[in-house]
C-alpha cells in the first residue's frame, strides 16, 4: 500500500506495508483465541459427559459397599470390620469389593461424629424427660479423659421457652438438680439466652449435659465441641469414599450397634 500526500509543496510517497502485516497478525490472533476457547469448551463438555456416564456405576458400587459394611459392623464380623479401617483413623483404608471394577474405594469406621457443630431440639420438658448429650471418649467408655478442650452452647431460637443447661461428671450419679444439687458442676444451671455464647472449658473428665426447658415452646440450642465432634450413642459411622477418574462420591452410613 502506498500513500501519496503533499509536503512542502512537493509530492511524497511512503511505504505503509507494515500496517497490513499488523492487521493480519491481529486477525490471526483473534481467530486463534476463538479456536482455543471453543476447544476448551469442547474438552469440558467431553469430561462432563464422561462423569455422567460414571455417576450411576460409582453410586451403585458405593451402595453395595455400604450394605456389606453395615452388615459387618452390625453383626460384628471381625474380618470384614477390620478391613473397613480403624476407629476414627485420620486416613482412609483402601477396600476392594470387586477387583475387576475400576472404582477405587476407601473406608473407615468412626464412633465420633465428624461434625463439631450440631443443633439440638429442646421441647418443653422436665428432668426425667430432658434432652441429654454425652461428652466422653468411646475408647475408654467415659472412664478417662474425654479428649475435649471446651464446649460452647448458644440458644438459636427466640421463643418463649426458658432453657437451662446442667453438667454432671459421668463418674458421679447426679439426681434431679431441683431436688438434689449434689454432684452437678452447675447446680443452679446456666440459663441460655438467645444468640449468646456460653463457653465452658473442659477438664480431663467426661460429662453428661442436660437441657431442661421450663417453658411451653420448642427451642433450639447450638452445641460446638472442640477439637472433635460428639460421640455416637449405640451406633457407629461407616465412612465411604469412592472415586472413578476425577469423580468422587462420599457416603456416611450410621449403623445401630444395639
Amino acid at each position: 500500500m502506498r500513500m501519496i500526500f503533499q509536503a512542502n509543496n512537493k509530492t511524497s510517497i511512503k511505504d505503509q506495508s507494515g500496517i497490513t502485516l499488523l492487521l493480519s497478525v491481529l486477525l490471526l490472533s483473534a481467530i486463534t483465541t476463538i479456536a482455543f476457547s471453543l476447544a476448551a469448551v469442547g474438552f469440558a463438555e467431553i469430561a462432563t459427559s464422561s462423569d455422567l456416564s460414571h455417576t450411576e456405576p460409582i453410586l451403585y458400587y458405593s451402595l453395595g459397599l455400604a450394605e456389606e459394611g453395615a452388615f459387618g459392623v452390625k453383626r460384628s464380623v471381625t474380618s470384614l470390620k477390620t478391613s473397613l479401617g480403624m476407629e476414627c483413623s485420620g486416613n482412609f483404608t483402601q477396600f476392594i469389593l470387586d477387583s475387576s471394577n475400576a472404582t477405587t474405594t476407601k473406608t473407615k469406621i468412626c464412633n465420633i461424629s465428624p461434625n463439631k457443630d450440631i443443633e439440638v431440639i429442646v421441647p418443653a420438658n422436665t428432668y426425667n424427660s430432658s434432652v441429654r448429650l454425652y461428652i466422653y471418649d468411646p475408647t475408654n467408655s467415659g472412664t478417662g479423659s474425654s479428649g475435649y478442650s471446651d464446649v460452647t452452647f448458644k440458644k438459636t431460637s427466640n421463643n418463649s421457652g426458658s432453657v437451662r443447661m446442667y453438667m454432671c461428671p459421668l463418674s458421679v450419679e447426679c439426681q434431679d438438680p431441683n431436688l438434689s444439687p449434689n454432684g452437678w458442676v452447675n447446680p443452679a444451671g446456666v440459663l441460655l439466652d438467645y444468640n449468646t455464647d456460653v463457653h465452658i472449658p473442659l477438664s480431663n473428665g467426661s460429662y453428661e449435659v442436660v437441657f431442661i426447658n421450663s417453658g411451653s415452646s420448642l427451642e433450639y440450642v447450638e452445641v460446638i465441641t472442640e477439637p472433635k465432634g460428639l460421640p455416637y450413642l449405640n451406633k457407629e459411622g461407616l465412612e465411604i469414599q469412592s472415586s472413578f477418574g476425577r469423580l468422587i462420591r462420599r457416603l456416611r452410613v450410621l449403623v445401630p450397634t444395639q
